[in-house]
C-alpha cells in the first residue's frame, strides 16, 4: 500500500481528524490531502522523465509535509536535504542527485534560486 496509500485510506476514513498539529494549529487529514493533491499535480506538470528525482527545499511545516506527500502520490523520488546546509552544498547535492527541478512548498519553484547559487 505504501505511505501514500496508507495516508489516503486514513483520509478517506476520517477526513476531519487531525493529521498534524503545528504551532498549536490542527491540520485535518482532508485538508492535508487537498494540499498534497495540488502538490502532486504540480510535480506531474514538470514533465519529468521516469525515475527522475525532484529536489525539495522546505523547512518543517504542514506545507512541507504536503509537498512530500505530493511527491509520493506522483510516484516521484525526491531529495529533501536540510535547508540549513548552505547554498554550495545544497547546489552540489541537487546536481549530484540529478534534480533538474527544485520545489518549495505552496507553489514555490526554487530551481532558479538553486541554479543561481552556482553562478
Amino acid at each position: 500500500m505504501g505511505i501514500w496509500g496508507s495516508f489516503t485510506a486514513r483520509a478517506d476514513e476520517r477526513p476531519g481528524a487531525p493529521a498534524l498539529v503545528w504551532h498549536g494549529e490542527d491540520t485535518s487529514y482532508g485538508e492535508l490531502r487537498e494540499v498534497a493533491e495540488v502538490e502532486r499535480r504540480r510535480v506531474d506538470a514538470l514533465g519529468l522523465a521516469p525515475g527522475e528525482p525532484v529536489g525539495l527545499v522546505a523547512k518543517k511545516s504542514p506545507a512541507a509535509v504536503a509537498l512530500v506527500l505530493g511527491c509520493l502520490a506522483a510516484g516521484r523520488r525526491f531529495l529533501l536535504p536540510s535547508p540549513t546546509l548552505g547554498d554550495d552544498l545544497l547546489r552540489e547535492l541537487f546536481a549530484t542527485a540529478g534534480c533538474r527541478h527544485v520545489l518549495a512548498p505552496e507553489g514555490g519553484d526554487a530551481t532558479g534560486a538553486i541554479a543561481a547559487l552556482g553562478a
